[in-house]
This record gives C-alpha cells, structure tokens and sequence, in this order.
C-alpha cells in the first residue's frame, strides 16, 4: 500500500475501502422526497414528548409534507418546517435507522422569521428519549453535533417545538 492506493502485480490500483469515518449515512435534505420513507425518512406530527403517536403529515404539495391546520401547518420541507398553528403539534422528521454502530449527529438550526412570533426549540429523541435540546433558537444559524450509539430500527426524531404559541415559528433544522 502506497498513500491510501493498494498495487496489484504492479500493474492495476484499487482503492482502499478500510476508512469508516466521515461517511454520510443520511442527508435531511438532500434525501428529501415526495414519498414517506424514502431512505427511511418519514415526515410527521406528535403533541409533545408523545412520540409514541407519530402520524405521517397527509399531503405532499411538490415541495412541501403539511397538514391542514392554519397555514397547512404542521409543515416539514427539505431544510426545516413549522409546528401546528392551531394545536401546538411539533413538526417531525422522523429517520428509521438501518445501521447498527457508532454515529454522528450534526446539522444546523435557526429561526427563519425572527420578525414574527416568540420562537421555538428543537429537540432530537432516540426511540422516545431526548438525547438533544436547544431552547430559544437563534436567528443565526447555529451548528449541533454530538455522538450516539446507534442499532438498526432506532427511530430518530428530529422536533421543531413551539415555545408558547406556533404563530410564525418557521424553522430552519437540517440534519
């Protein structure tokens, strides 16, 4: 092995597929589609902390999963959404996981309509556990990532949460 490359009779070069860092497994954004389940996303609602309730948002818009509460909220598009207007459903991006081991989780967050409303949290459970929390997003966008063991079927839910209203809390929160 010469710089990462492995010769064979001198003659052909393979790569060396021994590095298992810094592979992205998934992409909130990139990955997002018009179809529940696309690369085990899924896009949804749940009154707080009731993850056990996760419905799937019922209508696909060509950009934008939404319910049909005031301002089609809750909402999820490729890079955040909005809780529900009228009964304080959080918004959530729900991943199904389909690998078992050490991982990463990162991404950025921030309030896209500082001009309006009180705000909102993210939060980021592991089967129901909150293993991640920001109160009181900024309106600069602001960078996460820490660790976490996970094992294959682990549902990881990313949450937009309402502070004390959902009046224009739109959400940037990519992971």
């Amino acid at each position: 092995m010469v710089g990462g490359q492995v010769y064979v009779n001198c003659q052909t070069i393979l790569p060396d597929f021994t590095q298992t860092s810094g592979i992205v497994l998934v992409n909130s954004s990139a990955d997002f589609q018009g179809v529940q389940g696309y690369k085990n996303w899924f896009y949804g609602q749940y009154f707080a902390n009731q993850s056990g309730n996760f419905t799937q948002l019922p209508t696909w818009t060509g950009f934008v999963w939404q319910d049909a509460q005031s301002f089609n909220t809750p909402f999820l598009d490729a890079n955040g959404g909005h809780p529900g207007v009228d009964d304080l459903k959080w918004a959530v991006r729900r991943w199904v996981s389909i690998y078992s081991g050490n991982a990463t989780i990162s991404g950025d967050f921030y309030d896209r309509n500082t001009g309006c409303g009180d705000g909102a949290h993210v939060r980021i459970f592991q089967n129901g556990v909150q293993v991640y929390e920001y109160l009181n997003i900024p309106g600069s966008s602001t960078l996460y990532s820490f660790p976490l063991t996970l094992a294959i079927g682990d549902q990881i839910d990313f949450a937009i949460d309402p502070k004390f209203d959902a009046g224009c809390d739109d959400t940037h929160f990519t992971a």
